[in-house]
């Protein structure tokens, strides 16, 4: 008796288990299929053919000048693959020309195409910078909240109120049949993917990547690794350059006060 009442509790619990199995097993498989790869990051290179590139973060974005050379796109970690979206974002209180685009995917003097219909992403969107391109549906990761650009660019800018968003499909990456590779690794020199742009964006433009992957999932660009039009002078300069820049204003200033004294 005692020996049928343990197999039946035995038995019992058997079931159980395999209940919250089958209950749970819905939310493990969407998990799963939600699952997304760790950020791209912007890189800068000084080569037209994405070679001789670094993705070194300067006060949380990677500087970039896009008048010589080129820039593009590698994942944390390497392997990144699907359809890679560029997103270049211009400040809203500047004038500008839009520049056209050119590289990897794209025919030279590619037309950008305004993003969320040619509205402005406003500081007071809810909207994520995926769901403002790509619909509210977007399902991406890392988040990119608009305060993720605004930030930043406002130290450079501080009269923005949003930015307009142009984009440009830059096709396939990955294994065969894609027509270009997986992208590199975040701190590699070189990219598969770079672009070049006709002409220089206003101070505090911004520029950033998606990969949407064939699961409908999208790989955003780190916020730290948004890349940030910066002076032409002073891009490429690093530290010492920058040093440099501020000494001679300072010199200057010192002669323009020893003239007028």
């Amino acid at each position: 008796m005692v020996l049928s009442n343990i197999r039946e509790q035995t038995n019992m619990r058997k079931l159980l288990l395999a209940g919250v199995l089958l209950i749970s097993l819905p939310f493990v498989t969407a998990a799963n299929a939600d699952a997304i790869l760790d950020p791209l990051h912007g890189t800068v290179c000084s080569g037209t053919n994405g070679t001789g590139c670094n993705a070194t973060e300067v006060g949380g974005v990677v500087p970039g000048n896009f008048g010589t050379g080129s820039f593009g796109f590698n994942s944390s970690p390497a392997g990144a693959t699907g359809d890679l979206t560029v997103a270049v974002l211009i400040p809203d209180n500047v004038s500008f020309t839009l520049p056209t685009i050119s590289g990897t995917g794209l025919a030279n003097n590619t037309a950008l195409s305004p993003a969320g219909g040619g509205a402005d992403w406003l500081n007071t969107s809810m909207l994520d910078l995926a769901q403002f391109i790509f619909g509210v549906s977007a399902n991406s990761s890392p988040a990119n909240p608009q305060s993720a650009f605004s930030g930043p660019s406002s130290t450079v800018d501080p009269g923005l109120t949003g930015f307009f968003v142009f984009t440009a499909d830059a096709g396939l990456f990955g294994p065969p049949p894609a027509p270009f590779p997986a992208l590199n690794g975040q701190n590699a020199t070189t990219t598969p993917d770079h672009f070049t742009l006709s002409s220089l964006l206003p101070t505090g433009s911004t520029i950033v990547g998606f990969m949407t992957q064939t699961n409908g999932s999208i790989i955003s660009t780190a916020p730290s690794g948004q890349i940030q039009a910066v002076p032409s002078p002073i891009l490429g300069a690093g530290l010492p350059g920058l040093v440099m820049a501020c000494g001679g204003l300072l010199a200057l200033a010192r002669r323009r006060r020893q003239r007028i004294v």
